[in-house]
Order: structure tokens, then sequence, then C-alpha cells
């Protein structure tokens, strides 16, 4: 298994928004203000993505290798 961390920092903007993180297009965690979460991914090619209630991320792809982080 290879490890995905997503740290969301301490903006005040948007505070109050709760992001919803999409691995492959499923909804996989919730991050809210300095959360900080860790995913177990297969090694391979995988999407990213990021909404909220009123906004939407473009789709990023990104491949990781067995054992990385």
């Amino acid at each position: 298994m290879s490890q995905l961390r997503i740290f969301r920092g301490m903006e005040i903007i948007s505070r109050f928004l709760t992001y919803h993180i999409y691995i492959n297009h499923q909804n996989v965690a919730l991050l809210k203000t300095g959360d900080q979460i860790t995913l177990n991914l297969a090694p391979g090619t995988h999407d990213f993505q990021i909404k909220t209630g009123v906004f939407t991320s473009q789709v990023y792809r990104f491949s990781i290798a067995h054992n990385q982080t």
C-alpha cells in the first residue's frame, strides 16, 4: 500500500467550509480547517478532487508507486 497525506491549513477566508475529498470520483474524507488525513491507496494512477457546498476544483490526476508517501 501507498499513502496520500492531505493537510488543510488555517485559512481565514474559507474556515467555515468543509472540504469533501474525492479519490477516483468517490467521497473518501471530510476536511475542516486545520485537519490532516492519511489515506491508504493502491499503487497506480488516481484522480483527486475537492468539493465544497458551492465550489468544485478541477480533477487532478497523479500516480503513486508501491510504498510511496
